[in-house]
């Protein structure tokens, strides 16, 4: 079958070849006629140039001599002779010279008998030899014919056109006149080779010159025609060869490219089934071990209640700070299988970027004081500064950051800085967090963002922590876009900066703390601070305030009048007696060793009219120093932090009747005692199918549904009573609040899509769980409120 293939092709190849020569053939043979047409035409015009001289001149022959070679010489047109002829035939004037053995009367009598004066081929039978023979008419002056004009082309003529018009090898040209061979293209030793029988291919094409009376016939030269076959044959198998190499580089680029495709897919999906049987298993270890810790965390804070003595508190509050240890480093791990699995999602709204970092610092204050490290903030941002940004994501990447330096400054300061930067028309939220702490080692910088890695081993065991946080950090910050970069030199400290591109950045008036309470004051608020670093602090809280401030040198301090002064613990010890006399003042302590109660603003009294803010202080909080100008430290005790939910005001619980399903003994053993103290009327049951049973039965308040239940689990339970709520339209739809440990967005939104209204994440401690009763319960009507309206729904229907 190939064979065939081939063969079919190779003689499909050699007909190409043979019809391109012939359609090439075709276009010689007009090109050479038309060729030799305008040659003709040429003698044609000496002809009748030289009869018109002749009529002209009459019998004088010397002057039609010169005019005679000189549009006829050897070098114009060579090969032609012209012959003046009488009637008779006879050649009276001929040139150049020659005696032609010829009878020319049958030209003459054919002149005679032309029916016009133009030119004539003239028939070369009355000539000796193959000549060819061009011929005009010649009268006297009177009209009376003479004779006639005749010009003789030697064949040579035809041979050497032929020669100069350089046809193609493989194309033999012959002009024949009445079947004679006048002319041939072809040299002398190639007469042999056209003379073979094999030589020529069969078939030729022919083309008339009408001038010459003659013939041009064109064939093909059968030895040219099998070389250009061959040729073209060579290049078929070149071009197919080069084909077939380039087909098979490419099937073999091909072959790799899928292999490494599928290589690639097959880690990508080994990947993607790695990450996912990782979360599940990080997510079903939350779910262990969060369970556990609900029973060890809640009898932590009922044991609290027990007034336990004071090495006991100790005890009890030492189990507190590890449980909430080992629920950080639960919580990072749960973090970074998030990132690695993609299931982190943004919740991008407008955010206030000054309650962001301050609410932050205060957080981290306490950790701070305790560990005898200055917290300082200087956020160059207004405080109705608004970006779009996750805030929660924020809070958790800031949170990490400064804890981080914090934990690792055992002495010295942290000073948190931040400010908007345009870079590249682009809005840039920068946030420095610097510390004067251990610092880090430069060869361990590029490691520093490796999960689990701590640059020195020993700090791990010295400070604590997974080495998750930066990692967790880093990765945020990219999802939003961002980066982290960091500085540090070896126990001289370290500075991390968190750049984030914001948008919609929206702001007002920098004096918008109230800004009609902010009465104007006479004169400038003195600065009296021998602190660096908390005087540039308060300066940014002032200049964004929009009061007027003035640095005082330590020279100036006894002079000082103003209608506020703040300063720092530093000058109040140095000049205690100064700042006894004047009011009002303000001091902001850094003392860390004074500091007993947390809080973003702790007022210690009025000691010689001087009230005490803790450092880190809000801006609020200088503002509220602002309308009061210091007076009393009762004007200030609105900006006292308070716990929205307080332990006394549990009257409203009491009548709370709540449904608790939950499988677990030890943590139904922590909530009963949590209602209890709590006042509410709480009922428990084991799984989903005893939780529907009593919905069927009773009405509640309020119901705490655990998810992973034996027999119906807290999915299809609560999907069940919101079925049952559907079709009764006296059943009033009760909140149901998903008590679990899986906390991952996946497992939110489940409980979210089986008809639960909020999840509540184990362990959950008395005071959150106090917070969520307290908060359904005010959203919810009261019972008397339900069976009224049940009532008027009765009468209606």
């Amino acid at each position: 079958m190939l064979l065939s293939l081939v063969g079919l092709y190779v003689f499909s190849a050699r007909q190409q070849v043979q019809d391109s020569a012939w359609a090439e053939a075709d276009a010689e043979a007009k090109l050479v006629a038309l060729s030799v047409q305008a040659r003709t035409q040429h003698v044609d015009d000496i002809l009748v140039h030289t009869r018109d001289s002749f009529e002209r001149y009459g019998p004088g022959l010397t002057e039609k001599d010169a005019l005679l070679k000189s549009k006829s010489s050897s070098a114009d047109v060579p090969y032609l002779a012209i012959l003046i002829v009488n009637t008779a035939g006879d050649a009276i004037l001929s040139l150049p010279s020659n005696d032609f053995q010829a009878d020319f009367s049958k030209i003459a009598e054919e002149a005679g008998t032309h029916a016009d004066d133009g030119p004539f081929a003239a028939s070369v039978a009355t000539l000796l030899g193959h000549f060819f023979v061009r011929a005009v008419p010649l009268r006297f002056a009177d009209g009376t014919y003479a004779g006639a004009v005749v010009g003789v082309l030697d064949p040579a003529w035809l041979k050497n056109t032929l020669t100069h018009l350089a046809a193609p090898d493989d194309l033999v040209m012959t002009i024949k006149q009445a079947d004679a061979v006048i002319a041939r293209n072809f040299r002398t030793e190639s007469a042999a080779l056209v003379q073979g029988a094999d030589a020529l291919m069969p078939g030729h094409r022919t083309q008339s010159i009408p001038s010459l009376d003659a013939v041009l016939e064109v064939q093909l030269r059968r030895d040219v025609l099998a070389q250009k076959t061959n040729q073209a044959l060579e290049f078929l198998v070149t071009v197919v060869l080069l084909a077939i190499s380039c087909l098979t580089l490419g099937a073999i680029w091909l072959q790799r490219a899928v292999s490494q495709t599928i290589e690639s897919v097959l880690k990508a999906e080994l990947a993607n089934r790695s990450a996912l049987i990782k979360s599940r298993f990080l997510a079903n270890m939350s779910h262990e071990l969060r369970t556990p810790m609900t029973g060890v965390l809640g009898a932590v804070d009922l044991l609290m209640d027990t007034q336990p003595t004071a090495e006991q508190k100790n005890f009890l509050d030492l189990i507190r700070r590890s449980g909430q240890h080992l629920m950080g480093i639960l919580n990072d791990v749960l973090d970074i299988s998030r990132i690695d699995a993609y299931a982190v999602t943004l919740d991008v709204r407008p955010t206030l970027v000054l309650d962001v970092i301050e609410d932050v610092v205060q957080m981290l204050m306490p950790r701070a004081h305790l560990q005898g490290v200055a917290l300082y903030a200087q956020i160059e941002l207004a405080d109705t500064t608004r970006v779009d940004a996750d805030a929660f994501r924020l809070t958790q990447i800031l949170t990490n950051l400064i804890g981080n330096a914090v934990k690792f400054t055992p002495q010295g300061h942290v000073q948190v800085k931040a400010s908007l930067k345009k870079i590249d028309d682009a809005d840039i939220l920068e946030i420095r967090v610097t510390d004067t702490g251990i610092g880090i080692e430069q060869e361990q910088l590029a490691h520093l963002f490796q999960h689990f890695y701590q640059a020195d081993t020993t700090a791990s065991r010295r400070f604590g922590g997974s080495g998750l946080g930066l990692v967790i950090s880093k990765e945020l910050a990219e999802l939003m876009g961002g980066q982290i970069s960091v500085t540090s030199r070896l126990r001289q400290g370290s500075c991390f900066t968190l750049s984030l591109p914001v948008k919609n950045i929206q702001s007002h008036a920098a004096q918008s703390m109230d800004e009609a309470a902010l009465s104007p004051i006479q004169q400038p608020v003195f600065l009296c601070f021998q602190d660096d670093v908390l005087r540039q602090s308060m300066q940014t809280h002032l200049d964004w305030l929009g009061i007027t401030w003035q640095d005082c040198a330590e020279a100036q301090w006894k002079d000082v009048t103003s209608e506020l002064v703040i300063f720092d613990r530093s000058t109040y010890q140095k000049f205690c007696e100064l700042f006894q006399c004047h009011s009002p003042c303000v001091l902001i302590d850094t003392d860390l060793s004074s500091h007993h109660k947390e809080g973003a603003l702790h007022s210690v009294g009025q000691v010689h009219n001087i009230t005490v803010l803790n450092e880190p202080v809000r801006r609020k909080d200088i503002a509220a120093l602002i309308r009061t100008r210091g007076r009393s430290p009762d004007a200030l005790a609105h900006l006292e932090s308070k716990d929205p939910v307080q332990s006394s005001n549990l009257a409203p619980l009491q009548h709370m009747k709540i449904l608790v399903a939950e499988d677990n003994v030890v943590t139904q053993k922590i909530l009963q005692a949590f209602m209890r103290s709590l006042g509410c009327d709480a009922s428990f049951v084991l799984n989903g199918r005893a939780a529907i049973d009593a919905m069927c039965v009773e009405t509640f308040d309020l119901v705490l549904m655990d998810c992973h239940m034996p027999e119906v689990d807290g999915y299809t339970a609560t999907q069940e009573i919101r079925q049952m709520e559907a079709s009764d339209p006296l059943r009033r739809r009760t909140p149901i609040l998903a008590l679990t440990a899986a906390t991952t967005d996946a497992d939110v939104q489940r409980c979210l899509d089986a008809g639960m209204d909020e999840v509540c994440s184990k362990p959950i401690s008395r005071q959150d769980l106090e917070a969520k009763l307290l908060q359904w319960q005010s959203r919810a009507p009261t019972r008397d409120e339900a069976e009224a309206t049940q009532a008027l729904f009765a009468q209606d229907t």
